[in-house]
């Protein structure tokens, strides 16, 4: 795959991210149903399905976040793209429980790589 075609499907991802849309169709336009996360979000399985719960409940904590794309690295070898972002928004929370502390505009930077 080409290296615009691997950054295109990570754009659709950081699109993904910022809407509001909670369906699996508007994932699966950018991430494989069949997808597994190395890395896990805490107490959710590592596939499409906590990905999908990840994000109904960023959104619910966080439903004005932002993110902007700072750095992009890709491996045209092995179909992999990794982006540096920033995001930012008004956080309330992250249900369930444990709480976590409110912020406003506060910067995180993550790291994510795409395998397609």
């Amino acid at each position: 795959m080409t290296r615009e075609n691997l950054i295109a499907i990570a754009d659709r991802f950081i699109q993904w991210i910022q809407s509001q849309d909670k369906s699996p169709a508007a994932l699966s336009a950018c991430v494989a149903p069949e997808v597994v996360l190395h890395i896990p979000f805490p107490g959710l399985s590592p596939d499409f399905a906590g990905l999908l719960t990840h994000h109904e409940r960023v959104n619910t904590a966080t439903n004005d976040m932002r993110c902007v794309v700072k750095t992009v690295a890709v491996d045209e070898a092995a179909s992999m793209v990794t982006e540096f972002w920033e995001a930012w928004g008004h956080h309330t929370g992250y249900p369930p429980p444990p709480p976590f502390h409110t912020f406003t505009h506060q910067h995180i930077f993550t790291n994510l790589a795409f395998v397609v």
